[in-house]
């Protein structure tokens, strides 16, 4: 089962993080892989979700969330309409460190597809990185 997984510290405590991750409309204005056209912290929602990969067209999902712990834990679950096709839980992670935050952003793979897709996996670890560094950016700029 293919896992993408990608940390950073970020100089800003968790709920400074945390307010920028879940202020889904602005992350238009600093996300360069992630867009939501419907955010959403009530667990069992549906968001509608744009990601770009580095060099690809944009790509529209619309998983159901199903983990927010605010300041710790967002996470949601996209699935194929057909089952056992293909399936990705996505992961933020917030943790305290003496520095600030190390946030963790990381998706889980499963299904038929997956193994097959080894170049998008790669440009998926690329865009979870450029919102890594941005989100760092913009949490450290006050």
């Amino acid at each position: 089962m293919p896992r993408i997984d990608e940390e950073i510290v970020i100089g800003a405590p968790p709920q400074r993080v945390w307010e920028i991750l879940v202020d889904f409309p602005a992350h238009q204005e600093w996300n360069p892989f992630l867009r939501f056209d419907h955010g959403s912290t009530v667990v069992g929602e549906r968001l509608a979700i744009q990601i770009t990969l580095p060099g690809r067209d944009p790509m529209r999902f619309q998983p159901r969330l199903v983990a927010c712990e605010p300041q710790r834990r967002y996470a949601w679950l996209g699935r194929a309409p057909i089952p056992k096709l293909f399936d990705g839980q996505h992961e933020f992670g917030l943790d305290p460190v003496p520095d600030g935050t190390r946030l963790r952003q990381f998706e889980v793979f499963r299904g038929i597809l997956p193994p097959l897709m080894r170049s998008t996996l790669r440009q998926t670890r690329a865009g979870f990185a450029l919102m890594n560094a941005a989100l760092k950016e913009r949490a450290e700029q006050g």
